[in-house]
């Protein structure tokens, strides 16, 4: 679980969470793909999530010693599908 104060932004978030899940920092073309996905609207915990998933379903499949969640893209796939989940399950909630 990533410690962080309550007022800090989605990059930070993400960019925080990416070690945490994969256990290499994030390179130059994972935080472009991060901003792609802010650009979107996609919500942080939905990156988390989906991070965390995709690093444990890669690690089922790799050698020992090889890294299984080596760029951000390679969540793409698995990111569009949560996030098409999350619209659906929230659409039509009232603000109140």
């Amino acid at each position: 679980m990533v410690l962080l104060p309550e007022t800090v932004g989605w990059m930070e978030f993400v960019a925080a969470t990416w070690p945490e899940a994969t256990g290499r920092a994030p390179s130059a073309l994972d935080v472009d793909t991060f901003s792609g996905w802010h650009r979107l609207g996609v919500p942080a915990g939905v990156v988390r999530d989906v991070l965390f998933a995709e690093a444990e379903r890669r690690r089922y499949d790799t050698r020992p010693g090889e890294p299984a969640l080596t760029k951000a893209w390679q969540c793409e796939r698995a990111l569009s599908v949560a996030f098409a989940k999350h619209g659906t399950l929230t659409a039509g909630r009232g603000g109140a």
